[in-house]
């Protein structure tokens, strides 16, 4: 059985998406697996509660163990005694706090702007734990791309009205922030997804892919969301943590302390690219694609006919536009995924 296309095809986006283990097009930026603690790309936040929470960031709590990035969560009484060591968490608002906890967030040098970004995390269980994978902006813009927030034992709505207390679920939440100026509020996006408990007891990698006109988030590579960018754009800082809910979120008291949060590797992917050519042909051989997003991309027409083979997974990235048109086959058991609008460096 085959698939055949015989009719013009214009295509800017997919339900889908293409992880680096799929697509070629992805080359590894840079990436940190944490034999050491790399000063070049990360920022220990040390004296900030990020607004005035009731735990303070501290330095001590962010360290490489055998290979991984840990962060810890006490409940420790702890002053804020000094300037912070990182404007993007920002100083103390309150004085004295009740727990303490670790934040790291990437140096100026290391901010991302599109691409496609993963981290191997094992996240701490506990009522009211707050463990977070995010991208922000941190300039009047404020935007914010949570790739993944943790909230253990509550169940949220998509208008963020929590409506009851579910101790056997994680909610494995994804939000984007945009529209933004500072001193007023924002337009958000709630993107939430349920797991049973056990499915949180070991290491799961978390995944953002951001371009000019989506955002998919993946969970050990599986899309759990792939929506419109609502034109969120600018470097961003990336950021590991882990926090407290506030209590009135909770039903108290917190439970699970002390916590551990740990990370095996962060990736930083860009799409290779050939932004001078294009590929504009009436028949194309797929052997000799090379995975370089195009200015535009045009196959087929009267008279032309073009197949994939049998196990082939062809990937075409555009930054204009694709065309496929004329006799089109798509066997069974090969796959096709088309993508427009892409960053062309």
């Amino acid at each position: 059985m085959k698939i055949v296309l015989v009719l013009f095809l214009f295509f800017c986006s997919s339900a889908f998406g293409q992880t680096p283990a799929k697509d070629p097009h992805w080359q590894l930026l840079w990436q940190d697996n944490f034999t050491t603690f790399d000063f070049n790309k990360w920022v220990k936040a040390e004296n900030c509660d990020f607004g005035g929470k009731e735990w303070l960031f501290t330095a001590d709590n962010v360290y490489t163990y055998y290979g991984k990035l840990r962060f810890n969560l006490l409940e420790e009484d702890a002053e804020c005694n000094g300037p912070p060591t990182t404007y993007v968490c920002g100083g103390c608002v309150l004085s004295n706090h009740e727990y303490t906890s670790g934040w790291v967030n990437s140096t100026e040098g290391y901010k991302m702007e599109y691409g496609y970004i993963e981290s191997r995390i094992l996240f701490p269980y506990g009522n009211g734990l707050w463990p977070a994978f995010w991208l922000w902006s941190c300039d009047s813009r404020y935007e914010e791309i949570d790739i993944v927030e943790l909230f253990p034992g509550k169940l949220e709505t998509d208008n963020n009205i929590y409506i009851g207390q579910r101790h056997d679920q994680y909610i494995n939440t994804s939000h984007l922030h945009y529209g933004v100026t500072s001193g007023s509020s924002w337009d958000t996006i709630h993107l939430n997804y349920i797991y049973p408990i056990n499915n949180y007891n070991d290491w799961h990698t978390y995944a953002c892919e951001w371009s000019p006109n989506k955002i998919i988030i993946y969970v050990d590579g599986i899309v759990v969301n792939n929506i419109q960018n609502p034109q969120i754009g600018d470097p961003k800082y990336i950021i590991l943590g882990v926090g407290l809910l506030p209590e009135s979120y909770i039903i108290p008291p917190y439970n699970g302390l002390p916590a551990t949060k740990l990370v095996d590797y962060v990736r930083v992917y860009t799409l290779d690219s050939d932004c001078s050519n294009a590929i504009w042909t009436c028949n194309y051989d797929f052997s000799n694609h090379d995975y370089k997003v195009k200015r535009v991309i045009s196959i087929g027409g009267s008279g032309c006919s073009n197949s994939l083979t049998s196990g082939q997974n062809i990937t075409l990235r555009a930054k204009e536009y694709v065309i496929i048109n004329g006799d089109f086959t798509v066997p069974v058991g090969a796959e096709l995924y088309i993508d427009c609008n892409n960053p062309c460096y």
